[in-house]
């Protein structure tokens, strides 16, 4: 289920279904309280951008839709003031304590994809605002690019694709079977076994891979796992460190909370293997950036990468990052979910 805080100051007949999908706001009405009907004539603001299906589906409900994909954070905060909503739609947009501030009227804020990060909770939780997100909408989407970072470290792709574009051939470095494992049978180690895990694991079994995982709800229980909704078994293992050591790929898949600052620190990058894969398409505050950038040099790791811990907020800008610019680095900008079947899928 989602992320969702229950409080008091919601209106009278609204609960929040813990399976919701923000963008048709599963805002329901308890039986006693509205005679189970949804409530109407909600004020949504929709600060970042969304399906036109989804806001006409929302309008159709008669609730008023107040479309504003291209807001700033710092804008938020005047655009709350001048709507006054009910319910505030994000995605990448930071949901700030001024922001907060200046929302007397909002009961709710919906995370259109999985962290909610981006959003001050704790001011949330003190204004008595609901704050609720849709987990495994875009596990599918963030699963496949993962794939293809992975797939794409492996084999030189974007390297090839430079080095074409200047003329050159050089087949005898990216051909070289001491440096490029292949991907079947080998092992995968996955940090971080939720929906989105789940669904890289998935992909790995079809590559016959070998998969270790690490993660909160299987620390308990260190062995085989048989995981029954993907019809395979796993190896849970009892660190992070166990599965570095282990695996001929990494993928990460930790959110941003409360011990997973750093957590894939210098310690663990010494024990990954030499030429193996990195890959992060979670969050990048797990990762210590430089320790990251050494064992690239060190131990030759070939790494994708989705996340960045400096990203930029906005959709465009600059950014100038070390580790998106390494040569050994297959790098895109945070695009995980960013495809039309997870839309469809965060707005059902």
């Amino acid at each position: 289920g989602g992320h969702v805080q229950e409080c008091s100051s919601l209106p009278a007949g609204i609960r929040v279904s813990r399976s919701l999908g923000p963008m048709k706001l599963w805002a329901k009405a308890s039986s006693e309280g509205a005679g189970g009907e949804f409530p109407k004539d909600l004020k949504i603001l929709v600060a970042d951008k969304a399906p036109a299906s989804a806001l006409s589906e929302l309008r159709a409900q008669r609730h008023q839709v107040d479309y504003h994909p291209d807001l700033t954070s710092e804008e938020l905060q005047g655009a709350i003031e001048d709507h006054e909503p009910d319910v505030l739609v994000v995605r990448a947009t930071k949901v700030t304590k001024a922001a907060l501030t200046a929302a007397p009227c909002l009961k709710l804020i919906l995370r259109a994809g999985a962290g909610t990060d981006n959003i001050d909770r704790s001011s949330a939780k003190g204004a008595g605002v609901v704050v609720a997100n849709c987990p495994g909408a875009n596990a599918d989407a963030v699963a496949e690019l993962c794939w293809a970072l992975i797939l794409a470290a492996d084999r030189n792709v974007i390297q090839q694709k430079e080095e074409l574009k200047e003329g050159v051939w050089n087949k005898v470095t990216h051909a070289n079977t001491m440096t490029h494992k292949g991907i079947k049978g080998r092992s995968i180690g996955i940090l971080g076994f939720g929906m989105i895990g789940k669904e890289v694991a998935r992909r790995a079994a079809a590559f016959g891979m070998q998969v270790l995982i690490w993660g909160r709800s299987y620390q308990e229980t260190p062995g085989i796992v048989h995981i029954p909704e993907l019809g395979i078994d796993v190896e849970s293992c009892s660190s992070v460190g166990d599965v570095a050591e282990r695996s001929d790929v990494i993928s990460v898949h930790l959110p941003k909370a409360k011990g997973t600052d750093r957590l894939l620190d210098q310690s663990f990058f010494d024990r990954m293997q030499d030429n193996s894969i990195f890959v992060n398409t979670a969050r990048g505050s797990v990762v210590d950036a430089k320790a990251l950038l050494n064992a690239i040099e060190s131990k030759g790791l070939k790494v994708g990468l989705d996340v960045y811990d400096d990203e930029p907020v906005l959709w465009t800008g600059t950014f100038d990052n070390e580790l998106a610019k390494h040569p050994s680095t297959v790098s895109t900008q945070h695009v995980g979910a960013g495809t039309m079947q997870a839309d469809d899928a965060i707005s059902v």
